[in-house]
């Protein structure tokens, strides 16, 4: 029975790694250079605090946006592996275009927008900020939430940090250090910027406890959860789903300048 439920649908064996060693150092020294990052970025937030279409979360500030997550956790990454000789095929290997892939799919971003919605009080604060734009402007805000919370979150962070981190940990460490290694470098690129900027329920800006409360222990937990999955499933397309629909009623809320 224990067998059975930690079997993995595809062994590390069946992924494509070129060089284990050398792509592990990457892994690790990207980690910490992104944690190192989200120092820097959390810091020029409060000196240029611009949002996106006055977004009301830093996230959707410019400089972590554009910066900070989609070309440092996005382009970067894309371009490093192209120029690898990976191909998309290499992430996600054994995933097949079916009836049932695009159904678990669906499930996945279903469950993750469920998250933000089990509490029925943020459909009011929606409906109620609805009534603030145009229907054209409306539409515009929407669509800038759902778009940022693919390319911005879903996309690059199951991307580096599953399909790429934890795949090259476990090649070299072993299943459970790759785990654990990848959820606590997860966790630890959140809290920097949280600590400069967060407000509400991440936590108070100064406050490193509000901040670890706040934001460190529900990604933490968030994050070991995917963490699991994609070390039995191997469902990169799965998470990026779920993780997408957890991140979109957040930030159309954000769009839409509902102040969490």
């Amino acid at each position: 029975m224990l067998s059975k439920l930690s079997r993995q649908k595809v062994t590390i064996e069946e992924f494509k790694i070129i060089d284990p060693i050398t792509e592990e150092k990457i892994a690790v020294y990207f980690s910490l250079f992104y944690i190192f990052l989200a120092v820097i970025i959390g810091y020029l937030i409060t000196l240029f605090p611009q949002t996106i279409a006055g977004a009301t979360d830093f996230t959707l500030s410019y400089v972590y946006m554009i910066v900070f997550k989609i070309f440092f956790l996005l382009i970067l990454p894309l371009i490093w592996f192209y120029r690898s000789d990976y191909s998309i095929r290499d992430i996600s290997p054994k995933w097949t275009s079916s009836f049932r892939s695009y159904l678990v799919l669906f499930i996945s971003l279903i469950i993750g927008i469920y998250v933000n919605l089990i509490n029925l009080e943020r459909l009011d604060l929606l409906k109620s900020a609805m009534s603030n734009f145009s229907t054209q402007e409306l539409i515009l805000r929407i669509f800038l939430g759902i778009l940022f919370a693919l390319i911005g979150a879903g996309i690059p962070e199951e991307l580096v940090f599953r399909g790429f981190v934890q795949t090259r940990i476990e090649k070299t460490r072993g299943r459970i250090f790759a785990i654990f290694f990848t959820t606590l470098f997860f966790t630890l690129w959140h809290l920097p910027t949280r600590y400069f900027n967060a407000s509400g329920v991440e936590g108070t800006a100064g406050d490193l406890t509000s901040v670890i409360i706040g934001t460190g222990i529900p990604v933490f937990i968030v994050g070991l959860i995917i963490a699991i999955f994609w070390d039995k499933f191997r469902n990169l397309p799965a998470l990026i789903l779920f993780h997408w629909g957890v991140d979109i009623i957040p930030f159309i809320e954000a769009f839409l300048q509902i102040a969490r």
